[in-house]
Parts: structure tokens; sequence; C-alpha cells
């Protein structure tokens, strides 16, 4: 947090932890009204300014009351449309009167989205596994469980060794959204040679093969698909 008086001026940068005023500062904060409230956004991201506003608990013409406005901030972090919220007051303490601005970073907006190194699965596919979208706003939290979706769809068909990483590229000359690229290594599928039983006293091996939907590498796997490790039919079986 960084604090910058001119006369009761200050100015609160608030990133992933969202910290309180200083005692000083919030004790005579207290006895202040709040004179004016704004909403703005830097950069050439567009907001639903009505909607957002909507989130600032801090009322014009009320006593400035920290908790409401670490609730605001609160709030327009859960919209997980910003990266950076900061809060600017500027007022005379011998006026009781502050005003209180709230300055919004937005998360840069998706362009594309697209693969590469992509064999066993089509783009179509690939799309239908990862949930974030063009549009959407650029959460990494989400790209990563799109990331595990992504590796274990391939560790599922027998491809272990995948990897998968998730690049931006550059922005549009506007800065308005930036193109999101999945990049694959699928690695080699796992053969399975063999197929091996222990303690199977009663049962022999033979015939709990049988039963097995897991099957090993053979003649006509490559018709049929078989004789490749996936993890949900080892764990069905």
């Amino acid at each position: 947090m960084k604090i910058r008086r001119g006369g009761f001026g200050l100015t609160m940068r608030c990133g992933a932890v969202l910290f309180a005023l200083a005692p000083a500062a919030t004790f005579a904060a207290s006895n202040l009204v709040v004179e004016s409230v704004t909403v703005r956004s830097v950069g050439p991201m567009p907001i639903n300014q009505d909607a957002i506003s909507s989130l600032v608990r801090i009322k014009e013409g009320e006593p400035f009351r920290q908790e409401l406005n670490d609730d605001s901030i609160r709030a327009i972090y859960a919209t997980k449309l910003f990266d950076l919220v900061e809060v600017h007051s500027d007022g005379a303490a011998e006026n009781g009167k502050i005003s209180i601005s709230y300055v919004l970073y937005p998360k840069a907006r998706i362009g594309t989205v697209s693969f590469s190194g992509n064999e066993k699965f089509s783009d179509k596919r690939l799309r239908h596994i990862v949930s974030i979208d063009s549009e959407a706003a650029l959460d990494w939290a989400q790209v990563q469980k799109d990331l595990d979706a992504i590796r274990k769809a391939y560790i599922d068909c027998g491809y272990a060794d995948v990897t998968v990483e998730a690049k931006s590229g550059d922005e549009r000359k506007d800065g308005s959204t930036v193109d999101l690229v999945f990049e694959i290594n699928e690695g080699k599928r796992l053969p399975i040679s063999k197929i091996i039983f222990f303690g199977n006293d009663s049962i022999e091996s033979r015939k709990l093969r049988k039963i097995l939907t897991t099957k090993r590498r053979g003649l006509l796997s490559f018709l049929n698909g078989s004789g490749y490790y996936r993890s949900k039919q080892f764990s069905d079986d």
C-alpha cells in the first residue's frame, strides 16, 4: 500500500491482498463525509460503468467508513475482470469532506483461442474441453484449469508424456485484446505389451484378461485403437 499525503490526500494501490488504511488515517477519516465518488477505467478495455459502480458501497453524503471501502474493493475483484484496483482520496481535513476515486485496470480480453501441436484431438474437440473462450477476460487461474483438462484428456487416451503450455500473444494495436495459444507436445502413446495378475489363485489369468476392457497391443490394434494405456479404462477394470 502506498500512502501519498497532500492535505488529507492518500492513495491505496491494492493487488491480491487488500490493505487497510494506516491507523492514523483511519481515525481521521472516520469524521469525514464523502463529497463525491467516481469510478473510472484505465486503458482501452470497455467496462459496464453502471454495474461496477453498483458494487461500490461508499456513498456520497455519508460518513467515510473503511470497512465499506474494503468491501467495495473485494466486490470489484470478485468480478474477475480487473488486474488491479487503486483507491484515491482527496480532501481537506478542515472542511470535513473527501472525494473518493476508484481507478480500475481491466484484465485483457481474449481475442482468439487457438491450439498448436495437436494431432490426436482436433481444434474443435479441444474447444469443447476448455472452458475459456474468445472475448472473455484473460483469467490465468481459469487457463490453468483448462491446461489440466487438456492434459487429462490426453492421459486418458494413453499419452502419459503430454505437456501443455498456454501463451498469450501480442496485444492488438488498440491494446484491447490478446490472443491465447495452447501449445501441446503430445509425446508418444504408451502401448501395453503385457497384462500381469498377482494373487489370482482361484481364476486363471487367461480368463481375467477376457473380461478386461484394457487389452494388450495386438495385430488389430491399429483398427480398433486398443492396446494403449487409458487411465479411465484401467480404473474401470
